[in-house]
């Protein structure tokens, strides 16, 4: 048949914080108090090795006997808890320093009193008034504790898991609508975020047009300025030009006049002038002039309304 007694694998279940086993011996041969409840044991065999116990809770297991020598060794053993279990007898605990016996809900044919530790205060059985009296009887001071019946446990047990869960789903179900709230303040600031970086886009795009049709119009005019200026410095070469050869002509003129007679000076005077009156006014020198200088004020006009729309921006 399965048999599970007390066992190193099952001691490091109630206490998993010791991961080796050399760090297990070493706490529970100081552990006085233990929890062994609900472990489906079969047997008590083992329990010695937690020598300086004081409290052992064994309930809710299928326990069938329990080993004199075990109690023995377990000097300082003062409650033990033995409810619902498989137990037919009890073993003999009258030398054992036991104040607190819970030997309820287990199928024990017939009850040994000589067997009950002899320093006995509380007990707990579920048999008949009559043994009751027997135990009074041979221990005054003692009081009897009922214990509910194990069907009451098991519902008492699904109450508060049940009540557990209720709090578990509670939990669970709170900490689901604090993140969905939560999603949603991150969605809604990713959309603030979203909108204001569009705007910031638009915005410089708004604010890059104008200056792209600003430089565009400042880059047309200066073009045809700067044409307009090459063009003019052209003719003023060429006006110069015509200045040198006019001067050169009245140079070789005066040189011949110098050597004519009175009455052919007037007349080639007369016709030099009448030649280079007729090439001024052929070319215009004078008009040619005057219109750079207007061209020239067109230009500056033309910059001051850049500056101002430049400053408008």
């Amino acid at each position: 048949s399965f048999q599970k007694p007390i066992s190193i694998k099952v001691l490091k279940q109630v206490f998993p914080q010791y991961t080796t086993t050399d760090t297990l011996i070493q706490h529970i041969s100081t552990t006085t108090v233990i929890d062994l409840s609900n472990m489906q044991l079969t047997s008590a065999e083992g329990l010695d090795m937690l020598s300086e116990l004081v409290s052992a809770n064994l309930s809710n297991n299928q326990i069938q006997e329990l080993n004199t020598l075990t109690i023995e060794l377990l000097q300082n053993l003062k409650i033990l808890n033995l409810y619902n279990n498989q137990l037919f007898k009890i073993p003999d605990m009258s030398q054992s320093a036991i104040e607190e016996l819970n030997i309820a809900f287990n199928p024990i044919h017939e009850l040994n009193y000589d067997f009950l530790p002899r320093g006995l205060k509380q007990i707990s059985i579920s048999g008949l008034e009559a043994q009751k009296q027997v135990i009074l009887q041979r221990f005054p001071s003692v009081q009897f504790v009922e214990s509910p019946k194990p069907a009451q446990v098991k519902k008492q047990n699904q109450v508060e898991q049940n009540l557990h869960l209720d709090a578990v789903s509670a939990q669970l179900k709170f900490l689901a609508e604090e993140n969905q709230t939560q999603t949603q303040k991150n969605q809604q600031k990713l959309k603030t975020l979203t909108q204001t970086q569009t705007k910031t886009v638009q915005k410089q795009i708004n604010i890059k047009q104008p200056l792209q049709k600003i430089n565009k119009a400042a880059q047309k005019p200066a073009s045809q300025v700067d044409l307009q200026k090459a063009e003019t410095s052209e003719q003023l070469k060429k006006i110069d030009l015509l200045k040198d050869q006019l001067n050169s002509q009245y140079q070789a003129a005066l040189d011949e006049i110098s050597g004519m007679q009175i009455d052919n000076f007037n007349q080639k005077i007369e016709k030099i002038i009448k030649e280079s009156r007729e090439r001024m006014e052929q070319n215009k020198w004078e008009g040619i002039v005057e219109e750079v200088k207007l061209q020239e004020i067109d230009y500056e006009r033309e910059m001051e309304l850049l500056r101002e729309l430049d400053e408008e921006m």
